[in-house]
């Protein structure tokens, strides 16, 4: 019986989580789209939604642009390489754009470039990208 409710806990527990997290998603959203930028970072940023790895591609954009957010490369790079440690796909083929066009402070190198283009093509063609 204790197991039995130790389980049914968790299961709404992690419930409810995922039901905030798409509460918090939709949030930020509305927030951006009426253009208050600045409070949908703050969403995202200061809540669970920080560990999504889509959610941490999106806030380096938000840094490397200075949208609703001071713009800062040093960030903006930080929040890039949590996105791509959790294999975000859109966020590995990002960093071959950082050398491509010398983006967050680095020095174009085209090599590097496809390298970034390589490594997240095999994620891809193996099924290891992460979206979320």
């Amino acid at each position: 019986m204790r197991i039995t409710l130790f389980f049914l806990a968790c299961f709404f527990a992690v419930s409810c989580m995922a039901s905030n997290n798409e509460d918090l998603r939709d949030k930020a959203l509305a927030l951006y789209e009426s253009g208050d930028q600045s409070g949908a970072f703050d969403v995202l940023s200061s809540t669970p939604l920080a560990e999504a790895a889509d959610i941490q591609f999106q806030i380096s954009l938000m840094y490397q642009h200075g949208d609703g957010v001071e713009q800062d490369d040093t960030q903006a790079l930080a929040w890039l390489i949590k996105s791509i440690a959790q294999g975000h796909c859109q966020a590995i083929a990002y960093m071959g754009n950082v050398y491509r066009f010398g983006l967050l402070g680095f020095e174009k190198d085209t090599a590097l470039a496809d390298y970034w283009d390589q490594f997240g093509r095999k994620l891809v063609d193996s099924n290891r990208c992460t979206h979320h």
